[in-house]
């Protein structure tokens, strides 16, 4: 099997993971950092205790690298928490829908670390990606917290796609996983500060969906996200990830019994075709690299 499919497989296990996070965001009693900094310090644990099965290593990294890792860390929580409260204060539709505008930063990121040239294709399949987004999200919401809604989710775009691009940039000689669960616990420890003492005080329910959303739902698929960015660009990445808004409301149909509007499969449509595109694109570029080392 070439990267590029590992790579490919990687991201869409992600991408099916991730869009049940809106469930945790709205059913659990606690705050958004509170949620962050709890399921990040579960996720570094679980990989901690893996760490020996995966072959996980750190040593040989130099200083600089674990700066760069608590940097990332500090990118990754606060995308997380503003995520979570894109959900909260307005809808996981809103939320979803919002983060995934990131492709669109991710194209502009890409092309300025890398200094490459913005394709025009890229362009026309960001804007159609807006589309999308924007036909799921802008019928049929409530008018009280949608602009909150649409602010914290589009923060949470910017700050996702820069810490994709960053990851990929500056963490290529680090094991993806072991690069997740440092970021996952530096990010947590700086957000400790704002922690709220009563999210350590919950019932045994609740702390078994901390455990499962830390678990499952976290340290799985970003350690997943993180190898797909090993053998992925970026933009690829992204592109595909717009297919978490799709799912989520599939998810939302099944256990919340939510039937998605005519937005929603209309601009589900264009989103699922632009993630299709992007996947052909990805396949076609590593054939003609093969075919030209061959």
């Amino acid at each position: 099997m070439s990267e590029t499919h590992r790579g490919l497989i990687a991201i869409y296990l992600t991408v099916l993971l991730l869009a049940t996070n809106g469930l945790f965001a709205k059913g659990l009693p606690l705050g958004s950092i509170d949620i962050t900094v709890v399921r990040g310090v579960i996720a570094a644990i679980t990989i901690a205790l893996f760490a020996p099965f995966l072959k996980l290593r750190l040593a040989g990294l130099q200083r600089r690298d674990f700066v760069t890792l608590i940097g990332l860390g500090l990118l990754l929580s606060v995308h997380w928490a503003s995520f979570f409260e894109a959900m909260r204060v307005s809808s996981i539709a809103v939320g979803m829908t919002m983060l995934y505008t990131y492709p669109v930063f991710t194209v502009f990121f890409e092309a300025a670390t890398e200094r490459k040239r913005i394709e025009l294709p890229d362009l026309f399949l960001a804007g159609l990606m807006m589309v999308g987004v924007f036909i799921i999200s802008s019928p049929g919401q409530d008018d009280s917290g949608l602009l909150l809604g649409i602010g914290w989710g589009l923060f949470s775009a910017i700050t996702f796609a820069l810490r994709n691009v960053l990851q990929r940039k500056l963490c290529r000689h680090i094991q993806p996983v072991a690069a997740v669960g440092c970021q996952s616990l530096a990010g947590s420890l700086l957000l400790l500060p704002f922690l709220n003492v009563s999210a350590l005080q919950q019932d045994m329910s609740t702390m078994m969906y901390l455990l499962l959303l830390g678990v499952v739902f976290t340290a799985v698929p970003h350690s997943l996200l993180a190898t797909a960015l090993k053998h992925l660009s970026a933009k690829t990445v992204s592109f595909i990830g717009c297919l978490q808004p799709i799912l989520g409301a599939l998810i939302a149909l099944v256990v919340l019994r939510e039937t998605p509007g005519l937005n929603v499969i209309i601009g589900g449509s264009i989103i699922v075709s632009v993630a299709m595109l992007e996947t052909m694109k990805s396949v076609l570029r590593h054939r003609k690299l093969a075919q030209g080392r061959a």
